[in-house]
């Protein structure tokens, strides 16, 4: 794919607001629509299977995800999801600029491409994708998957 074809493919909805770009979604495959067509866009995304079976593209790679699975899209990567076979998906995204994890000393604006970010001594992250979500900290909802994780063995208390 050429770079005029990749660019075709931005998705241009604002997600949050300028001031905190961070938003959540609850959807369903195929209650709310019948799949969310290839994009990309500058946010990251953090997608988190509830219930269900269905597929997730990442950069041309096809990935059957179900119940438990959770997927990090990074800044610019092509990515959609859709229905398995008959089957049903719920799920939930977190879309946010990655501007939000920075420190204001080390902050870049909200906007800035994601090609300068290395150039700009931000840390990246290599690849996206999905992975299996281990059972122990299994949650039922983004809001207990905050609780699963400071509750657990991973962040000793004291």
């Amino acid at each position: 794919m050429n770079i005029l074809e990749y660019e075709n493919y931005q998705e241009k909805i604002s997600h949050g607001n300028p001031l905190f770009p961070y938003i959540t979604y609850l959807c369903s495959i195929p209650l709310d629509f019948s799949y969310v067509p290839i994009h990309w866009h500058d946010e990251m995304e953090i997608i988190y299977i509830k219930k269900g079976h269905g597929i997730i593209t990442v950069d041309f790679t096809q990935y059957q995800v179900s119940a438990g699975t959770l997927a990090l899209i990074i800044p610019g990567q092509l990515h959609s999801i859709e229905q398995y076979e008959n089957e049903s998906m719920e799920y939930e995204n977190i879309i946010f600029h990655p501007q939000i994890l920075l420190s204001k000393q080390t902050a870049i604006p909200y906007g800035t491409p994601p090609k300068r970010w290395k150039n700009n001594g931000i840390p990246s992250l290599q690849g996206g994708g999905c992975l299996p979500f281990p059972e122990r900290y299994r949650p039922t909802s983004m809001l207990s998957l905050y609780g699963s994780f400071a509750n657990s063995s991973l962040f000793p208390k004291g």
